[in-house]
């Protein structure tokens, strides 16, 4: 406004005067987000206003890891700022097998940029299925890059089923998975049981059973004979045993004697006695003896005073048996022998024979030459009533008869 004043009434008038307008000088950068112009007619009439930034200019180039730098200008003031280009991150290209264990992928920014890792594999497809004596093939994919890679499957085995008898020797079993697939083996006996008992005169039965297919088998049990216990004393005459396995099965028979032992010795008019024991029982008995001959004409007290030279020496015995006109034909025959003991040589040893070397013995009853070597069994060179007692004891048949042989014209 513009007020006019008068000279002379000092009246007043106003006049407006137009705006001048700014005069704006240059934009000048104020902060980083805002730009400046001062007036220059009047300092503080200040206009802002926000940078218009241009598209900026790469300054350094970001890259696959790494961040670039942009600087932009205010196309108005010329202020600068930097902004930060983000890394581009790798542009990798598809996953291909690099081996049995690997794949990689190669990044298209920069080729050196490779990234390798392990497949990854599926849960596998069975490709080749196994049977019971070939191995299948089971095949994993990489789920990655399609790489593949095979397993073996074992063989199933056979899935047989229970054995089952085929004939009296042998069982089978079938494969539940190939029925071609028969598997023929032996019976496998256990230890039997037996069905029926042997007794002491039957044959009883054992049966086996098969452990795998339950087949039988019997075999015959010999009858098991008795099982007699120790022979005991019946009667005089017999002994009876009994069968553990059957008490009504009992065996008698006769005593087993053995050859008898003497427990007294006979003498002369005294009987002897003999004891035998049956081999089995144990059952004894006694026999007597024969007793000695008494010899009534020759009295003990005076047999060596009265008897021996008077009554028999050369008168009674001489002619009888020495006499050479009657026994030269019978010494003259080389082959007449006759057996120790056999004293009045008759073929035969009895106690006629002890009663003759008893009655030498006793100096009432001379002997040849042949017959006192027939009387002297003990064999010392004299005729004694040792000699008597053994003839008679070989008679009884208490010893062996002797196999010595006296010629008769010894």
């Amino acid at each position: 406004m513009k007020t006019y004043t008068c000279s002379i009434c000092n009246a007043t008038k106003t006049e407006r005067i137009s705006a001048t307008g700014h005069d704006f000088g240059a934009w000048t950068e104020l902060d980083e987000n805002v730009h400046q112009r001062i007036c220059a007619i009047d300092a503080s009439h200040v206009e802002t206003d926000e940078h218009d930034w241009n598209q900026g200019e790469i300054t350094k180039p970001a890259t696959c890891e790494t961040d670039g730098e942009k600087t932009v200008t205010c196309i108005v003031c010329g202020a600068t700022r930097q902004e930060q280009i983000p890394a581009t991150g790798h542009a990798f290209g598809e996953w291909k097998e690099l081996n049995e264990n690997e794949h990689q992928r190669i990044c298209a920014n920069d080729p050196s940029h490779i990234e390798t890792a392990a497949h990854t594999w599926n849960k596998g497809k069975v490709t080749t299925k196994a049977t019971c004596d070939t191995d299948g093939v089971k095949t994993y994919t990489c789920t990655v890059c399609k790489a593949t890679r095979q397993e073996s499957i074992p063989a199933t085995g056979h899935a047989f089923g229970e054995w089952k008898e085929l004939n009296e020797n042998e069982h089978q079993r079938i494969c539940a998975n190939d029925p071609s697939h028969v598997e023929t083996a032996a019976h496998t006996w256990n230890k039997g049981k037996v069905t029926t008992a042997a007794t002491c005169e039957t044959d009883g039965v054992k049966t086996y059973t098969c452990t795998a297919c339950k087949a039988t088998r019997q075999e015959s049990i010999p009858a098991t004979g008795h099982a007699f216990g120790d022979w005991k004393e019946l009667n005089e005459k017999e002994h009876q045993r009994v069968c553990a396995n059957d008490p009504s099965h009992v065996e008698t028979v006769a005593h087993n004697w053995d050859k008898g032992k003497i427990t007294k010795e006979p003498a002369p008019g005294v009987e002897g006695e003999k004891q035998f024991v049956c081999k089995d029982c144990g059952a004894v008995k006694t026999e007597p003896i024969e007793a000695l001959p008494v010899e009534t004409d020759a009295p003990t007290t005076e047999a060596p005073t009265t008897e021996a030279p008077t009554t028999e020496a050369p008168t009674t015995e001489a002619p009888t048996t020495e006499t050479p006109t009657t026994e030269a034909p019978t010494t003259a025959e080389p082959t007449q022998y006759y057996t120790l003991g056999d004293v009045n040589m008759d073929g035969k040893i009895n106690s006629a024979d002890a009663r003759l070397a008893l009655r030498a013995a006793a100096k009432v009853e001379t002997l040849t030459e042949v017959q006192n070597a027939l009387a002297d069994v003990t064999g010392d060179g004299k005729v004694k009533a040792a000699d008597a007692r053994t003839i008679l004891r070989i008679a009884a048949r208490l010893e062996p008869k002797p196999d010595k042989q006296i010629p008769a014209a010894a």
